[in-house]
């Protein structure tokens, strides 16, 4: 990730993008002379999202192969031709472990989300970095549906939900209308959540299982199958190119957008 050097405010960066060619290599030479000129603009840190294992669907065949995403943010100081490289904390994500082990550092989470159910109802929350993991694992196939890549699943289960605050009936909530709903958008805020839900790891959509596939000369039922050769994002939300694909089943409790229940 770039920034712009210390010396520049908003306004001359802003200016920087304005009158630009609208494309070609008009345009491609006026942004490396311009905004993008190297000489500008200043290191800020490396965003990792690396997939550091793979495992082929041969040899995992119930979940059609699976595979594990490094997520890590590493911080640049650099000066006299040397970098300090530091790890960040990653967005919104619990680190699971060191909360679950300091029932006074979870007991203070609890607290936090509870005065922030709003904010998080509407997606423009900033967890405090002391409650923050420096790295995870995000997993997949069938990713979304995958404890690992539920940290706040993790951290309040059904039998721990009483520790939050019940949304249900709240004036003012948009998307989350309960306990559960809850979890689920903190889930999906959290590095490893976003990194599945929607499918943006995997860049398909999940239909139902087929209990037997009529072009495999085995007959071997295929349980986790794509019915979308891209992104959910990419793809319009009501479209579908086979008629199959109309059976995937909604990421989250209830219908998206209207509640998280």
């Amino acid at each position: 990730m770039l920034r712009p050097q210390e010396t520049e405010d908003c306004a001359s960066v802003a200016r920087a993008w304005a009158g630009l060619p609208d494309a070609g290599p008009a345009l491609a030479t006026a942004l490396r002379a311009g905004p993008l000129d190297l000489d500008r603009l200043a290191l800020d840190r490396v965003e990792v999202n690396a997939q550091v294992l793979r495992l082929p669907s041969g040899l995992e065949t119930d979940f059609a192969g699976q595979a594990a995403y490094l997520l890590a943010v590493y911080r640049l100081a650099c000066a006299r031709g040397a970098c300090a490289v530091t790890r960040q904390p990653l967005e919104n994500s619990p680190d699971v472990g060191r909360l679950l082990s300091d029932p006074m550092l979870r007991a203070d989470l609890d607290r936090w989300i509870n005065e922030n159910i709003d904010a998080i109802d509407k997606g423009a929350y900033l967890i405090p970095d002391r409650f923050l993991a420096d790295q995870a694992l995000s997993w997949s196939n069938l990713g979304v549906n995958r404890l690992a890549n539920h940290p706040f699943s993790a951290l309040y289960p059904a039998e721990e939900r009483h520790r939050l605050q019940d949304p249900a009936g709240r004036p003012g909530l948009g998307f989350v209308a309960s306990r559960a709903g809850l979890v689920e958008r903190l889930d999906n805020g959290s590095c490893s959540g976003c990194h599945q839900a929607g499918s943006t790891a995997g860049f398909h959509l999940l239909g139902r299982t087929i209990p037997r596939w009529p072009a495999s000369p085995t007959g071997w039922p295929f349980r986790s199958r794509p019915t979308s050769p891209w992104s959910a994002i990419a793809a319009a939300s009501t479209w579908r190119p086979w008629p199959m694909a109309r059976t995937h089943r909604p990421l989250g409790p209830t219908a998206w957008p209207r509640t998280l229940a």
